[in-house]
């Protein structure tokens, strides 16, 4: 069984901590060449501007009838409605309950 000296441990200890460092920087630089071959093998679409676009003047997409400004908050909140639309109402459900019923009671589940 042979000994090993303190010295010799460091020095172990050294060397990995160097081949770590330099298998970090190795898979960082193959990480950027295989993602740089990506984008250039798959690239996107280049939109061409027109000469609208290139003065300043506000240009739309073909496909967009809407003009583009930002949205504005409405001026009054929707309100909830006290009957469901026609479309959700079951043939089962064609009388109405009576006015003086208490609502049906909503269990809250917690």
């Amino acid at each position: 069984m042979s000994v090993h000296t303190p010295n010799a441990r460091d020095a172990a200890l050294q060397r990995l901590s160097r081949a770590n460092r330099w298998l970090i920087a190795g898979s960082l630089v193959l990480t950027g060449v295989l993602s740089d071959v990506a984008a250039n093998a798959f690239a996107g679409k280049t939109i061409k501007s027109s000469s609208a676009a290139k003065r300043g003047a506000p240009s739309s997409s073909p496909g967009s009838s809407t003009p583009s400004r930002p949205l504005s908050p409405p001026a009054q909140a929707p309100r909830a409605s006290e009957s469901p639309p026609a479309s959700e109402s079951s043939p089962s459900q064609e009388q109405a309950p009576s006015p003086e019923a208490p609502p049906p009671a909503v269990s809250g589940g917690s």
